[in-house]
């Protein structure tokens, strides 16, 4: 008999930062539709793909600008980063100092002096 993981008692508060290939293909496709996360906001400098979260992911909302979501991150407590990979360092710093749980999309940073300052 195995045992299951307890469920959260809500969902956890997700932010996907960058809609491209791996935000939208891996993370917003694997999430969208799990009980245990609810995506509620969505960071992509293109129109086209925040307009498709919003009309895809309910009560998602989205900035064009990655600084007008961490001044108002609606209620993330979750942010995955998805960007560019030259962006993975500097942002993870600043979401988790702004007290946010953070996943990395792959690279994690681009040296290791950056990726001990995420540490």
């Amino acid at each position: 008999m195995t045992k299951e993981s307890p469920k959260p008692l809500r969902p956890i508060r997700t932010a996907v930062i960058g809609l491209g290939r791996a935000g939208w293909s891996i993370h917003v496709k694997g999430l969208k539709d799990r009980p245990d996360y609810q995506i509620v906001a969505a960071v992509d400098p293109e129109t086209a793909r925040r307009k498709e979260a919003e009309q895809t992911l309910p009560g998602c909302k989205t900035y064009a600008k990655w600084n007008d979501f961490l001044k108002d991150p609606n209620g993330a407590e979750l942010a995955i980063i998805a960007t560019q990979s030259h962006d993975h360092g500097p942002q993870a710093i600043e979401a988790l100092k702004a007290g946010l749980h953070v996943l990395v999309e792959k690279p994690m940073a681009l040296t290791l002096r950056e990726a001990d300052r995420m540490i």
